[in-house]
């Protein structure tokens, strides 16, 4: 469906994917044979309405979506309302999760372009966006660059341990968090500041731990890349269902790269082989987003409890795949 509008919106958010539950991810819970949750879809939706769109309005942002959760179409529009311009919703395809995620959002992504179009001038930027991504702060779409690709700084699973990679650290990612004469931290405890805070330039070699035969390269092109969020020129985005169409040729590359088949390595392959725009990608810091399974308890409770049965926590590191998008 695609509803028209006569605002000249600056901005596009793209959703995407299939919509899972509040404590599955979305490819268990259809393994699961779950539904996907409408509890999930009032959760989220809030987030990008009042910290995307409201926060974005004088530009102004238009909605799209696509989902692998037909029955949910209805929710969708209800949720988002007369921010969204254009949505659809297919059944679901087994697939590899990367495959799938990948053809969504291409398909969501086909929707701007219609809607480019329509109205006769495109988008500056389109910001794409995981159903189970909650937003805990304002996104300045403003200070995204336009015609560049730009992901999240992401955690690697290693730490920082040469003074040159603990420079990176406290430059790109730590700056006004740690003290680099004393070691003391506001958000981390004493001596644990470089604990598996390597962001920005993260490469899979080191996501892999095989870091010791290959070093930390800025130059590496073959970047781990976080799947919760990406900015781009609508058309990149919508490229990235041609990564379906070329998944025969993905494995393959992956495979002479050992690298596994998740959107985490699927999308730098794709930016860096496919588009060549490695030159184009830019690392954003500071955009307060994280999967609702890891942050409804937070925010629900107020508090995080020990998957082990333990006290409740109100802090979190922001290790490897976690993110703090409520500020505890």
């Amino acid at each position: 469906t695609t509803r028209m509008s006569d605002r000249r919106s600056e901005y596009a958010l793209v959703l995407h994917g299939l919509v899972g539950t509040l404590e599955q991810a979305p490819s268990a819970a259809l393994w699961l044979n779950l539904r996907g949750s409408g509890r999930l879809l009032h959760f989220t939706a809030a987030s990008h309405l009042e910290y995307i769109v409201r926060a974005n309005a004088r530009a102004g942002v238009d909605v799209f979506a696509h989902s692998w959760n037909p029955e949910l179409s209805g929710v969708v529009a209800t949720l988002y309302g007369t921010h969204l311009l254009g949505s659809r919703h297919d059944p679901p395809v087994f697939a590899d999760k990367a495959r799938s995620q990948a053809l969504s959002l291409g398909r969501a992504a086909e929707l701007v372009l219609a809607r480019e179009r329509a109205r006769g001038y495109p988008y500056a930027l389109t910001f794409a966006l995981r159903w189970d991504a909650f937003v805990g702060a304002p996104v300045a779409l403003a200070r995204l660059r336009r015609g560049h690709i730009t992901i999240s700084e992401s955690c690697c699973v290693r730490d920082a341990v040469s003074p040159s990679e603990k420079a990176l650290v406290l430059g790109r990612c730590g700056a006004g968090a740690c003290n680099a004469t004393t070691g003391a931290c506001t958000n981390y405890r004493k001596g644990r500041q470089y604990t598996g805070r390597l962001l920005g330039h993260c490469t899979p070699e080191i996501h892999q731990h095989q870091w010791q035969a290959k070093p930390l390269l800025p130059s590496n092109p073959y970047m781990f890349a976080n799947d919760w969020w990406i900015a781009a020129p609508p058309a990149v985005i919508a490229s990235f269902g041609r990564i379906s169409e070329d998944w025969r040729w993905v494995l393959r590359r992956l495979r002479q790269l050992s690298l596994p088949a998740w959107s985490h390595f699927v999308w730098p392959l794709h930016v860096h082989d496919t588009l060549n725009l490695t030159r184009n990608v830019r690392f954003e810091a500071g955009v307060r987003i994280g999967l609702t399974r890891k942050v409804f308890e937070r925010i629900r409770t107020g508090c995080r409890r020990d998957p082990l049965g333990g006290p409740c926590h109100k802090s979190k590191p922001l290790g490897h795949y976690y993110a703090d998008p409520v500020g505890f």
